[in-house]
Parts: structure tokens; sequence; C-alpha cells
């Protein structure tokens, strides 16, 4: 709780009106405010991929990383069909919740899992349909009688719309006053031939035309539609009436079950029924999008019933500029007067202009990593002497470190069902450490031994990527060229001077040399006018 307070004490005296790394759910967030999500978002090409056409509505299946952005860009989505430039022309439907499915996999329900999916997202259809057409009540019209006795048979037969807590709801966020319409009036009303009176006297206003269709929906008497896909193509005509062009089916969060969170192949599992009907997922008018991590996907496109060759799929992957737009978005979003972009205005001299690299480097592709990493960094400076102070690159490889045990635990609680272990600060060091000097690279804990010790703080971001290549080149001399390619790629390096080359190997070499005050170098050795070679490396 100090933590906190000081944290956000620090960012309001610094020009923030909240914590622009507080909230690492996109869902969460947009649940309090959507256009925050909106101001962040970095469009990058793959989004209006998944996006698509509407004259060609096509499904797919966007795949990331845990903490890379698919539930954003599936908010993105809906919002562009929603209030962006596809609005009015796709109806769209969030498909988030499992259990019934979950209840059917497990084999505990009536219907068999392809059944429930069907119903699932026939009912959230139906449902976003009508909330469309509260939304534009001026295109209850073009439904007719036919086109409303048709949606009635879809209400009334697959969803609960007119269960009375769903309807009180409903009415109540039309400002409908419950003393005069409420869910035991509209009923009654409409059983009762006296619906035109009900309205009369709640002066309803523009509703009107959408309250009338319900009372024609809910005083349905035909028999139930069968559960087939011909409904879905009966829904689409209903959807064209409207004014509509297509139908987006937005399939997220899978892997938040208690029974998927740990097993990806259980999350595949539950989808596979619906991936693997392949008419349904090329149904005229109608685009499921799924945003899956990675494992799902990967488990999802070995199975053999699945056409892996018709469906399109794309994976979400971010590069050192991407983040680095992201965290300006961010800060810029969350900043008092929208002003402040960077950190660097809070750093110390010789750090300002590399900090927002260097936190982006430091994340490691993942937008999660980066809002993580930047709230240790704020706290870390927050429980230091120097609070008054600027930002120092000690406080954030501190940071660094934190969020690596924290991702430590997590990767072994997400690979077995068991409590993640406690972690002692201080690993017993293998054997072949101990017993012989010079350096050591453990690469799966990204920690550096030096003469038998472990360096605290050690390399971090760009200096272990260099470090990393010079120790599985060692004893090679290494060109400049060619270590500006491995540390900053293939698209970029050209664009990067050799002098930052040089400051990256001044910082490493503070960090590793044990004989640095001296200004001898034991390890990294400068090779005149071609580049660097890495020395004393502990042989296995």
């Amino acid at each position: 709780m100090m933590e906190e307070s000081a944290l956000n004490f620090w960012l309001h005296n610094n020009g923030f009106d909240n914590n622009p790394f507080a909230s690492k759910e996109a869902d969460f967030e947009a649940a309090h405010d959507q256009s925050r999500v909106v101001d962040y978002f970095v469009r990058a090409v793959w989004f209006d991929q998944i996006l698509g056409e509407i004259h060609q509505p096509r499904s797919a299946v966007l795949s990331a990383r845990r903490g890379c952005g698919k539930s954003a860009s599936r908010l993105m989505v809906e919002y562009e069909c929603q209030h962006g430039r596809m609005a009015g022309k796709v109806l769209t439907a969030t498909y988030v919740n499992f259990e019934r499915a979950l209840t059917a996999w497990q084999g505990k329900g009536d219907l068999n899992l392809h059944q429930v999916h069907l119903h699932c997202v026939l009912e959230l259809c139906s449902l976003a349909l009508v909330n469309y057409l509260r939304e534009h009540p001026e295109q209850v019209a073009n439904l007719g009688y036919g086109g409303g006795y048709r949606l009635g048979g879809l209400l009334v037969g697959y969803t609960t719309f007119f269960e009375p807590f769903h309807l009180d709801e409903v009415l109540h966020r039309i400002n409908a006053d419950e003393q005069v319409l409420n869910s035991k009036l509209f009923l009654e009303a409409v059983w009762s031939g006296t619906l035109k009176e009900l309205l009369d006297s709640a002066n309803v206003g523009r509703e009107r035309p959408w309250l009338e269709l319900l009372g024609q929906a809910a005083g349905y008497t035909g028999s139930i539609p069968e559960l087939n896909r011909n409904l879905f193509e009966d829904l689409y005509r209903l959807v064209r009436m409207v004014g509509l062009q297509a139908i987006y089916v937005l399939i997220d969060r899978v892997d938040e079950l208690p029974e998927t969170a740990a097993d990806p192949a259980a999350g595949a599992e539950l989808l596979r029924p619906l991936l693997a009907d392949l008419r349904l997922m090329e149904l005229p008018g109608f685009a499921f999008k799924f945003f899956l991590p990675n494992e799902v996907s990967t488990s999802l496109f070995t199975a053999k019933d699945l056409r892996s060759d018709r469906l399109t799929r794309y994976e979400i992957g971010w590069n050192s500029t991407q983040l680095i737009s992201f965290l300006h978005n961010r800060l810029l979003a969350y900043s008092r007067d929208n002003s402040l972009n960077s950190l660097a205005p809070f750093c110390e001299v010789g750090f300002a202009e590399e900090v927002d690299e260097e936190i982006s480097q430091l994340a490691e592709g993942s937008p999660r990593n980066l809002l993580r990493l930047g709230e240790l960094f704020i706290i870390e400076h927050c429980q230091g002497t120097a609070v008054n102070g600027p930002l120092r690159r000690e406080e954030l490889e501190q940071a660094y470190q934190k969020l690596q045990l924290s991702l430590q635990h997590e990767r072994t609680a997400y690979s077995t069902t068991l409590p993640p272990p406690v972690l002692e600060e201080k690993e017993a060091l293998p054997e072949i450490q101990v017993s012989k000097k010079g350096l050591y690279l453990d690469s799966a804990l990204r920690q550096v031994w030096s003469e038998g010790q472990l360096l605290k703080p050690g390399p971090i971001g760009q200096e272990y990527t260099l470090l990393e290549y010079l120790y599985q080149h060692a004893n090679r001399a290494v060109s400049k060229d060619e270590l500006l390619q491995a540390i900053y790629g293939s698209d970029t390096f050209l664009e990067t001077s050799e002098e930052a080359l040089s400051q990256l190997i001044s910082r490493l070499r503070k960090k590793i040399e044990p004989n640095q005050k001296s200004g001898q170098n034991s390890y990294i050795k400068t090779v005149p006018r071609f580049g660097y070679k890495l020395e004393n490396k502990v042989q296995d």
C-alpha cells in the first residue's frame, strides 16, 4: 500500500492524472474508459489484416504470446465496427464466456460441444442485433412484420432476453420509469393486447418502434426453429434488412478458465469443434475472428480435423520501435495536459536519451512486460533516498531483476499446475561454475557469473544481448557490423552508429570486468580497427 501511495504521489507531482502503468489487462481498462485503449493502441500491419474487408468477410486466427495485445486488438476491432470506419456496416458479437461450452466438453450437458457453440454464437448475434436496433430505432421499420416475427423466434428460442431480470435491465437503459414500465407490466401488456396504451403512458419517445418490436417478439407463439446453419443464414438476412453488411464474431479469453489457464491443449480442444466446422467458418456474410494465445493456436492447427489451409492465421509480434510508440502513447494518454510522451525528462543526464528505448528492449516483445517494468521502475525510484532526484539507470536495472524473478515464477506456474516455487536470492552455483574462474552465462535465467560470483545487477537489455552474442562466439574476433546487426536487427543496424556500440561496450565492461578500476579488461578485448572478442569463458 505504501508503494502504491508513493508511486501515485510521484506521478501526480510529475504531471500525470493517473498511473499509465497500472492496468495490464485491456478488458479491465476498456470497461472503465474505452477511449484510453483507442489512444494508446499501436496499429501494426496485422491489425488491418485481421479487421478484413466488409464486402468479403473472412474468418481468421490472431495469435500472440500472453501479454502481447490480443485482447486489445479484439477491443479495437469492436471499436472500429461500432464507432470507427466500419460503424453502421458490421454487427459484432463477442464470445468470451465458455462456461456452457466447458460443461458440454466435460460431458455434463444435454448438448454436444459443437451444438453449444452454435447456440452461444446465435444467442450473442441475436442480442447484438437487438442492441443495434435499440441504438438505431429508425431501422426497425425495415424489418417489417415478417422480420420481426423471425427475430422473435430467435430471441424466445435461443436467448434469455425476456427473463424478468434481463428485460428490466434493458428497460432501465432507456431511462424508463420502472413504476410505469417494467418487465411485469410490459409482458402483461403484450399478452393482453394493451402494449400501445402502456407505451403511451410511459412516454418513451424515439425508442417506441424498438419497444413495439420487442412486444411482437415477446408474443412469439410459433415453434422454436431448429438449431443449424440455416438459422445463421436467416440471421444474416435480418442483418442485411437493417442496413448492415456483415457479422463479426469475436472469440477471446479461452485461456482464462481454471481448466485451460495452464493447459493450452484443453483450450484448443474446447474451440476445435467450432473451428473445424468449415461451412460455418466460410458462411457468407460471417467472419469468425479468434484471438488466441500462441500455445492454443499451435495446438489447434495441428488437429487432424482442422483444415488449416483454409483458415488465415496471423501472429502478433512487437519490435522495439512499436513498443516505444506504445510507451509514448500510454504516457501521453495519462498525462495531465497530454504533453508528456517520454520518461526522458525525469532521468539523469546520460540516461535520458536512452531510457525509452532501453525499457522497450527489456520488455522482450511484450507490452504487458513494458507496463510492469515501468511501474517497478518508478516504485524502485520512490523507495530510494533521492526520491526528488532524477530516475537512474541503476533503478531500472533493479526493477528489471524483480520483473525477471516474477516472470520466472509465472512461467513455472503456467508450465505446471503446481504452485510456483519460491526462488531464493542466492541460487546454488553449479559445480562447473564454482570450480573454474572466468565468465559464465546462464541463458535460461539470463544470469551472469564472474569469477564465481553472481553479478547483481547484471547486464540487461541490449547489454545482455551483446554479451550473449560475444559469449556464443567466444575467442573469435567479431566485427562491429556483425555485433550491431545482432543487437539491433537487420532492419535498423545500418542506422545505428559505432559510437552507440562503443557506449554499450563501456557500460557492459563496467558490470562484468573484475578489474575495471585498474583499466584492465579480462573478458571483452578490443580488436583494433575491427571489433571485439570475448575471452576467459568458463569451459563446459
